[in-house]
């Protein structure tokens, strides 16, 4: 399967376990639900966007090119798929608005009743060390520490915005993991992505 990523360009994704999650209907319904919980259309300050798939898609080619092993990378495809269809904006009536955390607390549950469940178990992973995102030290960090997820999202907006556009290809490949974490290799690139983080 060859995916055409605005980060990261072309990716071939061979493992069999990941196509079939790419193409199961709840990854599908991802495709429907914009990063900020809205059409950018409804913004008054955001005129960009993307989806939660475009990002789920880049956490895990980032992943995978980032060396993680293959587990890593289903749990980072899979991350965001209990997301509502108001993502977190739905925080600000039933969850709580400043830790947004209404789609983690309800990520297990979700998983058991989804396409994904039946890939999972074929493939002989087990969903529950999937969904339990402590287990993947990559794809997820607390801030101000970086992580696959953080870092993807921020380079989704950096191309979604035009903004930094020609420096997007050097912040990439300046990734690297030490001891399981992602640092950049050069103080330019750190630069330029905090700047934007900050923006965020």
């Amino acid at each position: 399967m060859l995916i055409n990523d605005p980060v990261y360009g072309r990716e071939e994704i061979n493992e069999p376990v990941l196509v079939d999650l790419i193409i199961s209907a709840d990854f599908k319904r991802l495709e429907k639900l914009h990063q900020f919980g809205i059409p950018p259309k409804y913004f008054c300050h955001i005129k960009y966007s993307f989806t939660r798939q475009a990002h789920s898609l880049g956490v895990m080619i980032l992943l995978k090119r980032l060396g993680a092993n293959s587990e890593e990378q289903v749990a980072g495809l899979l991350h965001d798929i209990s997301t509502t269809a108001f993502s977190h904006v739905i925080d600000t009536f039933v969850g709580d608005a400043v830790s947004e955390n209404f789609q983690d607390k309800r990520h297990l549950k979700f998983m058991e009743s989804s396409s994904v469940l039946p890939i999972l178990k074929y493939y002989g992973l087990d969903y529950k060390r999937i969904v339990n995102l402590d287990n993947f030290p990559i794809l997820e960090q607390k801030a101000p520490k970086l992580c696959a997820d953080r870092v993807d999202y921020t380079l989704q907006e950096i191309v979604a915005e035009r903004n930094f556009v020609s420096d997007i290809d050097s912040l990439e490949t300046s990734l690297r993991v030490v001891r399981n974490e992602i640092i950049f290799n050069n103080i330019n690139s750190a630069e330029i992505f905090a700047k934007k983080l900050f923006k965020i």
